[in-house]
Formats: structure tokens, C-alpha cells, sequence
């Protein structure tokens, strides 16, 4: 019998071959299938200090992490301390966001599916005290609501973090210390770090960002590493192959290695299930959201639960495969390398293919109503029209130029510079005059000025 090291000994070539396409300085792919365990790695660690990335190399997980915050919430779930459908401030009854409707309607599904209406991308640094995630959540009042509470999917890292809280509220100590005794002890995941000094103990892939003239990568900042937002993802570490004991617990109905009972296999089932049917702005593969996973669907109709990492993490699993595919990096564009390796590994083991987004049409449509500023708290979109397209600018720079051609006169196909995998936008609401309330992109709200 042909075992997977074998049917991917193509792997190694290819993975290096797409990080210096994509100007990554390292990464590691594993891959687990039917009790068979692959990992490979390339490339540089740390470009500075010449340590080359190996498979047990940690990188930053990103957001990956939101799958093991709702891990830890239906575990309490299983023990009848949480309802999915109760208000959130049952748990957390100092809560107080800019709504008091929306502080006393706001449940924990509501958190875990992104439909909180919570603007999303707040994460203020409020320390590196056990109190970071307390303090953080204390502060949210001071943030605008997107909108009620259940009205639309918007990608919420806010949501998330408060989310921890509710764990550190039922548990009893930090979220990382929950992480670790309720999650990561019992399924012997030994190369996770949520702390820089828990990280610096084993051999570690720094974040790289590009030297502005040269392109060169040097070791940088990816995204902002502060404690408060641990429960969104924002300070985790961890290997490949610890991404993949993750993985199988969740392909196991809930078990661990050893046998041992982390999750109920209804909370499994539960959390792959579709909650959110529409995410409004996504990949073309996308069949909506779960509670913590996304949902994707691959070839004709093959079910596949995952999460990326910001851009250079991603996590996919296939149930009814019994597979599991990880891949991290260290640099923003990361993401391509994983969507390219899972592409090419679905294929060789099942002929599956990650479906692309669709050409855009030649369209009649007048854009201009669609022209304006939309603003999602630190984001400022700038958006114009012409030639038949949108074009993109973020004022802050954050995000680079984004080229917009309508689909239809809802949603829209998105190109970014430096990727080869477009995604949907979507603008929503339009008034009287045609001038939409939100645009949606990157999953998230955006509200017009």
C-alpha cells in the first residue's frame, strides 16, 4: 500500500517553490489521513538570525484561534453552564456596549457566528496583565454598533474577545489558562504558546514584514501581538502538528488520542453545522459559517470545515475524509502558499479542486451611487468609480488598492495586488437613490459616510 509520504513526495518542491513565489521566508505544511501523519517545511524562520523553519517550528496561528475559543465555550455548554441563545450579559453582567438593546439581546451564538453586530476590528493594548482580556472587554461601550444584533454576518474579532472573557468569567482564571488545562493538556498538545516566553522556548518563526523599498523580508509585525486579544487569535504560537491534534479531535467526535472525552460529538456536530448561510463577502468557496469553523465545499459537493490566520495561516478539514490539511508561514500573503498546498494535496488524494470565483461580466451598470467613503472603525474605504469598475483605496494604508468588477449589481468580484485567488464583495441596502448603506468585503461591514 502507497502511504501518504509517498503520495505526496512531490510536496517539499512545491511548498518551496510557493514561498519564494509569494516572498514568504518559511513555512510548514502537515497533513493528517487516516491515521497517517505528514509534515515537510521550508525556507527561513528568521531571516536575522539564519534559523531555518522546521516542522516543529511555531508560527503565530492568527485566527485560527477563534476555533479553540468556541472549542472551550462548548465544553461548557456540554457541562449545562452555557446556553448558545442566552444573552450574553447572563455571564458577563458587567457588560455594557454603545446599545443597551444590543447589550441586553446579544447572545453567545451571536458571538460565535459573527452576527453580534459588534464593530469587529477593536483591540485596544490594555497590557500583558491577567486582567488584559477584563479590561478590554470593559471598554467596549466605547465602540459603535454595526448594526442590530442577528441583522448580518460581519467578522467580529471583538465578538471573540469577549467570548473569552465569558470563559474566564465560568472558569475561573485567565483564557489561557482555561486554553491549556481544558484543551491543549488533554489532547498532548505540547507546541502551543498563547505568551512570547512560553513561544521563545522552542524554535520559533517570527512574524516578517517587507522592507517598503527592497521587498526584502526582515522580521516585522504582522498583526498587533497584544494579550487582550489572545481569544481572537491575536498572540497564539503553535506548530503544524499541533494544529492537526486540534484537528482530530474534531474528526474523532470529540475524543482525544488517548481515548479521553474533550467535546460531546453533538457540540462537534454542532459546531460544523451552518448557522450563517451568507457571509455576504468571501471566497468562492465558501457555504457560510458554523459556530467557530467556517464552512467551505470543495469539487461538487465535498463538505469542509476551516479558519485562516490572518493571511498566512490556514486550517481545513474534510470529515468525511478524515483529513486534515495545516499550513502556517511567517508573512502576510502566507494564506496563498496553504491555499495553493491544500489545492494541489485535495487533489492528489480525492481528484478534489478548491473552486475559483467567476470572471465578471460585462455589465450596463452605473457605479457611481456605489462611490464613497465606508468606514469600519479604523478602516476608511475609499471607494471610486470608472472604467466600469471600482477601485479601492485605504486611507490608512493598511490595506492595499482594490480592484471591484460587478458580478451583478449586488456583489462584486475583488483583485487584490499580489494574489492570484479573487474574492466578493458585496454592497447592501441601497437607498432611494442607490447609494448602499454598507459595503461588505473582507467579511466585513463597512458603513457609508
Amino acid at each position: 500500500m502507497t502511504t501518504l509520504a509517498e503520495r505526496l513526495s512531490w510536496a517539499p518542491a512545491r511548498l518551496a517553490e510557493l514561498l519564494a513565489r509569494y516572498n514568504i521566508p518559511g513555512g510548514s505544511v502537515a497533513v493528517w489521513h487516516d491515521g497517517e501523519e505528514y509534515a515537510i517545511a521550508s525556507g527561513m524562520a528568521n531571516t536575522t538570525a539564519r534559523i531555518k523553519a522546521t516542522t516543529d517550528t511555531l508560527f503565530l496561528i492568527g485566527s485560527i484561534t477563534k476555533v479553540y475559543t468556541t472549542t472551550l465555550i462548548m465544553q461548557l455548554v456540554d457541562a449545562g453552564v452555557v446556553e448558545l441563545d442566552a444573552p450574553v450579559h447572563t455571564y458577563v453582567p458587567e457588560l455594557r456596549l454603545a446599545d443597551e438593546e444590543a447589550t441586553a439581546t446579544v447572545t453567545v451564538r451571536h458571538l460565535l457566528t459573527h452576527t453580534s453586530g459588534i464593530t469587529g476590528d477593536y483591540f485596544p493594548n490594555t497590557g500583558r496583565g491577567d486582567d488584559a482580556v477584563e479590561r478590554c472587554v470593559a471598554s467596549l461601550g466605547e465602540v459603535n454598533m454595526l448594526y442590530r444584533p442577528g441583522e448580518m454576518f460581519s467578522y467580529c474579532n471583538s465578538g471573540f474577545i469577549l467570548a473569552g472573557r465569558l470563559v474566564e468569567k465560568l472558569t475561573g482564571g485567565t483564557w489561557d489558562a482555561a486554553l491549556r488545562s481544558r484543551l491543549l493538556d488533554p489532547i498532548g498538545s505540547t507546541h502551543f504558546a498563547t505568551l512570547p516566553e512560553e513561544a521563545l522556548v522552542h524554535r520559533v518563526g517570527v512574524a516578517h514584514a517587507p522592507h517598503p523599498e527592497t521587498r526584502a523580508q526582515r522580521p516585522g509585525e504582522m498583526w498587533p501581538e497584544v494579550r487582550s486579544g489572545g481569544p481572537a487569535g491575536f498572540t497564539p504560537w503553535a506548530t503544524t502538528g499541533d494544529l492537526l491534534r486540534f484537528a482530530r479531535l474534531h474528526l474523532s467526535g470529540g475524543l482525544a488520542p488517548d481515548g479521553a472525552r474533550v467535546l460531546s460529538a453533538k457540540s462537534v456536530a454542532a459546531m460544523q453545522a451552518q448557522e450563517v448561510r451568507d457571509t455576504l463577502s468571501s471566497s468562492a468557496d465558501s457555504d457560510g459559517w458554523g459556530l467557530g469553523w467556517a464552512r467551505f465545499r470543495y469539487g461538487a459537493d465535498e463538505p469542509v470545515v476551516g479558519h485562516n490566520g490572518g493571511s498566512s495561516a490556514v486550517l481545513r478539514v474534510l470529515p468525511q475524509r478524515n483529513l486534515a490539511i495545516a499550513s502556517l508561514t511567517n508573512a502576510s500573503g502566507g494564506a496563498l502558499v496553504g491555499h495553493q498546498m491544500i489545492d494541489a494535496i485535495v487533489n492528489e488524494l480525492y481528484g478534489l479542486r478548491i473552486p475559483t470565483m467567476p470572471e465578471a461580466p460585462a455589465l450596463a451598470l452605473d457605479l457611481r451611487p456605489y462611490a464613497g467613503v465606508y468606514r469600519h472603525h479604523t478602516f476608511a474605504h475609499h471607494v471610486t468609480a470608472g472604467d466600469g469598475l471600482l477601485t479601492l483605496h485605504d486611507a490608512s494604508g493598511y490595506w492595499p488598492s482594490v480592484t471591484l468588477r460587478p458580478l451583478d449589481a449586488t456583489h462584486f468580484r475583488t483583485e487584490m495586488p499580489g494574489s492570484d485567488v479573487p474574492g466578493r464583495a458585496a454592497f447592501l441596502q441601497p437607498d432611494a437613490n442607490g447609494h448602499p448603506r454598507y459595503l461588505h468585503i473582507s467579511g466585513r461591514a463597512c458603513v457609508r459616510e
